[in-house]
């Protein structure tokens, strides 16, 4: 019924399976790292400049150390590396370039900034719903067609998406009221979801071109890590600070900044959460390889069960910061997260056995 694995598809799979328990972790360590700083019920002592500030900051940080791994990695100049592939693989690298943006600074950010607003459990399962506008996108621009288990799938994703979205901005404790903080959560996940969505289409898009325009693993991360962190560096983290300066937020923003890097809780938390992404996206980029974006977005997408779970055991032990997570244990929240999850498994069982459809592999001919 199911082809044979191939060795190169095995480890794909292991890379892309390593990698959800990596970014659940990392999910935790941002809340982790606020409760302690700001203590706990800290999103109401902090505006929204102030998070997306942090998550840029955060979101260089963390691609800071991916070209530090890579130039160890390597064992070469990455730059020089990177002025070579922009001329001799043009069309490769800008489209890579343009990706990297949405899937670094952007997406990373965005994720961090849901995560703090709306805690790891919502953030995580609203900010992992790209498998869904991979497959929309697939079918827009590469006219990739789509069995009717696809449009089951689709429909039970998007239900189940829904469903978190309005029941997260409406759950506390155990009545309900609208939660404006976790609606703007929702918000801003719908906006990772899309950047997310656009890296991993662009990852597929760029295999098109053929052997000889075709970027390797070791290719693709040095783009990727010297594309993020400059342009964190040197737009988006200037231009998050001049508006909050514009709002007159930007006292309690150097305010917030200076407690995180004045602190060795900051500076432990920050460095742990640098090396936890360094793992969790070689790992992503190293199973799309293998096994093409779809699949390894797939396998990504387990972050929404672990997280939760993680969460869930915090609690249990008593972490500072992991209070009893609101709606979480509720069945209204396992439902509809198990609804989501059920209509990307049935878009994935799929794609194994129509021809026509392998999310964009079959108009791209990725082998």
């Amino acid at each position: 019924m199911f082809k044979k694995l191939s060795k190169n598809e095995k480890k794909g799979i292991g890379y892309g399976g390593f990698s959800p328990i990596l970014y659940s972790i990392d999910s935790v360590l941002d809340i982790l790292l606020f409760a302690i700083i700001f203590g706990v019920g800290y999103q109401a002592k902090l505006s929204i400049w102030q998070i997306i500030c942090y998550s840029f900051i955060t979101s260089f940080f963390k691609d800071f150390l991916l070209y530090i791994f890579m130039n160890l990695k390597t064992k070469t100049n990455i730059i020089k590396t990177i002025i070579k592939i922009s001329r001799e693989k043009k069309r490769s690298f800008w489209w890579t370039f343009f990706g990297s943006i949405c899937g670094g600074p952007l997406g990373f950010t965005l994720t961090t900034a849901t995560i703090l607003y709306s805690g790891a459990a919502y953030g995580s399962a609203l900010s992992n719903f790209s498998p869904i506008i991979v497959l929309l996108f697939a079918r827009i621009f590469f006219k990739t067609k789509l069995s009717y288990i696809s449009w089951i799938g689709v429909f039970l994703a998007i239900t189940g998406f829904l469903g978190i979205s309005i029941y997260s901005s409406f759950v506390r404790g155990q009545s309900f009221h609208f939660n404006f903080r976790i609606f703007i959560g929702v918000i801003i996940a719908i906006c990772a979801v899309l950047t997310w969505s656009v890296e991993t289409i662009v990852a597929e898009y760029v295999e098109k071109f053929g052997k000889d325009q075709s970027l390797n693993n070791n290719e693709k991360l040095s783009i990727k890590s010297i594309v993020s962190s400059s342009t964190n560096l040197l737009i988006f983290i200037p231009l998050t600070l001049f508006l909050s300066y514009l709002s007159k937020q930007d006292k309690q923003t150097l305010n917030m900044l200076g407690k995180i890097f004045s602190s060795w809780q900051g500076w432990l938390i920050l460095s742990s959460i640098g090396l936890v992404i360094v793992g969790g996206r070689s790992s992503y980029w190293y199973a799309i390889s293998n096994i093409g974006g779809g699949r390894a977005d797939i396998l990504y997408y387990l972050t929404v069960l672990i997280t939760p779970l993680l969460v869930l055991l915090l609690f249990a032990l008593n972490v500072v910061g992991f209070q009893k997570p609101q709606g979480v244990t509720s069945w209204f929240y396992w439902v509809f997260l198990f609804s989501q999850m059920t209509g990307v498994f049935l878009i994935t069982i799929n794609s194994k056995n129509n021809k026509e459809h392998i999310f964009v592999k079959n108009k791209l001919n990725i082998k």
